[in-house]
């Protein structure tokens, strides 16, 4: 198959959830011994290790009118369209061009939580995302997503057929695993001697990092060895300070707000943890809760997200209550050692060239309707 590869992630400054998702479904296609050919399109010149493979062709599409994603996938992708065919086109950004698509289409959608909760969404900002969500759904063969609970999110929001929407489970990267961490992490951010209980992700609404940080402070009063590691930047709407919360807490001192951290930190921080923290209104899939899981780091979290975390994890029926927050994480610390161990063993097998070889077959059936 000629595929070509909307990489419209690769050209992010820091690493995030989606640029590890599609690097290791790209590095994971590369060890393939089949004949498929790849192109993947950025806005941006970037180096990727893949460039000297021949079956890899990176495009840089400089923008034509505007680097905006929007307008550089509703101009200059169709414009390139013209000039190439393919046999299929993979977007793993939950949208696709609006015009000019030659080639069946294949599109990630892993949540519509905008579609389910406007108010969490800028309005100019949810207007664009539900049509070109709404848009990607009905122009896709296939629709793409990693748990249950988001396949029947998808159909209920997107009024799409539940066979058009494929679960592909995810998997952590294979760097994640079970190690003794190095003195550097917990030296670079003066963590010596504190229970490490970290919080990571993008700071949205509907991940109650809010709620997070007061059941904390509840908890530190009688825990005096606690350390909070809030990991993500300020992406809520309606604004929340978080900054200002945590000022206003007793125990601000033990509680660090990194809005970033390093690639290569991530994992000394998670074998530094002893519990993850990942509460949702509005998801089925989590990356960060696979890499902790990977390390044998149990998780507190609600249970929509009992796919990925399974019998490791102490669930929370409302991550927006503050005293069920704190219970839940004192519950989870008194059995993070049991929690652990059943962390540890069940591991999955799972890997991404599991992963990349369902998209593969994702990606041929899309093919084969429109044969």
């Amino acid at each position: 198959m000629k595929i070509l590869v909307d990489g419209t992630y690769l050209d992010a400054k820091k690493g995030t959830g989606m640029l590890r998702y599609l690097n290791n479904i790209l590095a994971a296609w590369a060890t393939m011994p089949d004949d498929n050919t790849y192109t993947v399109i950025t806005r941006t010149k970037i180096a990727h290790p893949l460039q000297k493979d021949p079956r890899f062709k990176f495009v840089h599409l400089a923008p034509i009118l505007s680097p905006k994603v929007f307008v550089w996938q509703n101009l200059d992708i169709p414009l390139f369209l013209r000039k190439e065919k393919f046999d299929v086109i993979f977007s793993p950004t939950y949208f696709v061009p609006l015009w000019g698509v030659n080639a069946p289409l294949v599109t990630v959608i892993y949540d519509v939580y905008y579609l389910a909760h406007p108010e969490w969404v800028p309005f100019v900002k949810y207007i664009l995302m539900k049509f070109g969500t709404q848009r990607a759904a009905t122009q896709s063969k296939a629709i793409i997503c990693g748990s249950r609970y988001d396949k029947d999110q998808i159909v209920k929001y997107l009024k799409v057929s539940p066979e058009t929407v494929k679960i592909i489970y995810g998997a952590p990267s294979k760097k994640f695993h079970k190690v003794e961490p190095g003195p550097a992490f917990r030296e670079k951010y003066n963590l010596h001697g504190k229970t490490i209980v970290s919080c990571v992700g993008i700071l949205f609404n509907r991940r109650h990092q809010d709620t997070v940080i007061q059941a904390f402070d509840l908890i530190a009063e009688r825990r005096k060895d606690l350390q909070l590691l809030l990991i993500g930047a300020n992406a809520t709407y309606p604004y929340i300070n978080f900054e200002q919360i945590i000022s206003k807490t007793k125990n601000r001192d033990r509680i660090l707000h990194i809005t970033y951290l390093p690639e290569e930190e991530m994992l000394d921080m998670y074998n530094s943890s002893e519990l993850l923290v990942y509460l949702s209104s509005h998801e089925g899939e989590s990356f960060p809760m696979r890499e902790a899981l990977a390390c044998g780091v149990p998780c507190l979290t609600t249970p929509m997200l009992n796919e990925v975390s399974g019998r490791a994890a102490v669930y929370v029926e409302d991550p927006a209550n503050i005293e069920s927050v704190s219970k839940g994480l004192l519950e989870a610390l008194d059995k993070r050692s049991e929690l652990s161990a059943i962390a540890s063993s069940a591991t999955s097998s799972r890997i991404w060239g599991d992963i990349a070889l369902e998209t593969l077959n994702c990606l041929k059936e899309a093919t084969k309707k429109c044969t």
